[in-house]
């Protein structure tokens, strides 16, 4: 089924500065894959796949590719994760707006996480002694953090960032207490667990 034209872009990114021997992909995953879009209180099914490159999701429609436009309005669950368009802050207080995928939540604490493709261009050898880099993909993962439905803000996975950012002495607390590191994801939904 194809999308109506005012949820779709007419046109593209301008020009597409991608090379072809790129390594790597811009998309989450490359293939188009089932998804559930909520527009006005209807679930339409579709084929797409999230371009982390430019923070925007490809529909599979019978006249070809195109993206969607970006519509707070429109709820994506993709790879059966919910994404809301959202604005947030970033790392140096910006305000920014883009796909935030819901890690969890209740009534006081959002945990959001944003994937990232980062393209580095490619180098030639500098002498015979060395080889030309080809230019790349490489993932990045970003986590964002919303209380008391505040806009969501930029926490690096680092267990001084997270201690910083509630400024609590009880979580604090909870987080030496369990030993939590914040190597991985998995402390932020044991924090999450407690703080709800």
């Amino acid at each position: 089924m194809d999308l109506p034209t005012d949820y779709i872009r007419n046109t593209g990114f301008g020009k597409n500065d991608i090379p072809s021997n790129v390594k790597g992909t811009p998309f989450l995953n490359k293939n188009f894959t089932p998804v559930q879009l909520k527009i006005n209180n209807k679930t339409i099914n579709a084929q797409m796949r999230y371009d982390a490159y430019r923070d925007a999701f490809q529909l599979k429609q019978s006249n070809g590719n195109v993206y969607l436009n970006k519509n707070s309005q429109m709820g994506i669950t993709y790879l059966n994760k919910d994404y809301s368009l959202l604005e947030y802050y970033d790392d140096n207080e910006i305000r920014r707006i883009g796909y935030l995928q819901t890690m969890t939540e209740n009534d006081n604490l959002k945990i959001f996480k944003k994937h990232i493709k980062i393209f580095t261009e490619g180098e030639e050898a500098i002498n015979s002694y060395t080889t030309d880099k080809p230019a790349k993909f490489e993932d990045d993962v970003k986590y964002f953090i919303a209380i008391d439905s505040k806009m969501p803000k930029e926490v690096k996975l680092k267990r001084r960032d997270i201690i910083r950012f509630f400024n609590d002495k009880k979580v604090k607390s909870y987080i030496k207490d369990k030993k939590l590191k914040f190597r991985d994801e998995d402390d932020l939904y044991t924090l999450a667990e407690y703080l709800n």
